[in-house]
């Protein structure tokens, strides 16, 4: 295919974590942008984007999420064994009949004290993507049958905090969105590849 003329999508979303050092009890880490970029290069749908709900810290350092408000930042403040609730998701309005795979490449060095785990539907495809990243698939071809989806990343919308976490820490997690017209003869794995990974 003409990688002119090729259909996809591309999003990203940055999620960092810095740590604080604070006196006496493991306080933990501080901070986190989550900002969103998205580029859209041609129309297998009206919109693509990639956002979070709005975290509220409560008065005994936990979260909530606000599912009303959207948003592509929030900080956070974590503690060590307290879990914190993110919910980033896909949303897709007014997808086409154009049939099309969807991917998410998670890039991520966060410390083994910080899990994350994938939700329901998406498929390690055992490759690093343009990012340095691991890249996923969903499981089902989008093809307009349901034209407005909200497709979740995060297993629970949580992230899973050890009570071993250490003061001194830092971590970056990035998440990029792709979605790209299914081509005949082509899997997933090699749609991806042939799409967005540069030859050697």
């Amino acid at each position: 295919m003409n990688k002119n003329r090729r259909i996809a999508f591309l999003l990203a979303v940055l999620f960092c974590l810095s740590a604080v050092t604070f006196v006496a009890v493991a306080k933990y880490i501080k901070d986190v942008p989550f900002t969103g970029n998205v580029t859209f290069t041609a129309n297998l749908a009206k919109t693509f984007t990639l956002t979070e709900s709005e975290a509220k810290r409560k008065t005994d350092g936990t979260y909530s999420l606000d599912t009303t408000t959207s948003t592509d930042e929030n900080p956070y403040t974590l503690m060590p064994g307290v879990d914190v609730p993110k919910d980033p998701k896909i949303t897709i309005k007014g997808k086409t009949a154009v049939p099309a795979y969807l991917y998410v490449e998670v890039c991520s060095n966060l410390p083994t004290t910080v899990t994350y785990y994938m939700a329901t539907g998406w498929t390690d495809l055992g490759i690093t993507g343009p990012k340095g990243g691991k890249v996923y698939v969903y499981g089902t071809v989008l093809d307009g049958t349901t034209p407005d989806l909200t497709i979740r990343i995060l297993e629970d919308d949580t992230l899973k905090v050890s009570q071993n976490l250490l003061r001194g820490t830092t971590a970056a997690m990035t998440f990029y969105g792709y979605m790209v017209q299914q081509v005949s003869g082509r899997d997933e794995k090699a749609t991806f590849t042939n799409e967005f990974i540069p030859a050697p």
